[in-house]
């Protein structure tokens, strides 16, 4: 493992202080001192009431793709 207990010496205080620190930001993270508070103004919003004046018409003369292969019983020439 380590043969030099000088390095030993150094990251067990580097190892305290990392895991101090970490407990350290997460306990002051859910102490919620930091959280803003709501402001009670009231205000009001009216939004304009746009409405599209464009008539879009489809154009529906094309074949269907999923029923190109279909064929009906009603088409079958047996009238």
């Amino acid at each position: 493992m380590l043969k030099n207990k000088k390095v030993l010496y150094l990251l067990i205080p580097l190892n305290v202080f990392i895991w101090g620190y970490l407990g350290y930001s997460i306990y002051s993270g859910l102490k919620g001192e930091d959280v803003p508070e709501a402001n009670n103004l009231e205000t009001k919003v009216v939004l304009a009431d746009n409405k599209d004046t464009v008539a879009y018409k489809l154009a529906l003369n094309y074949a269907d793709p999923f029923l190109k292969n279909y064929k009906s019983e009603k088409n079958n020439g047996n009238s």
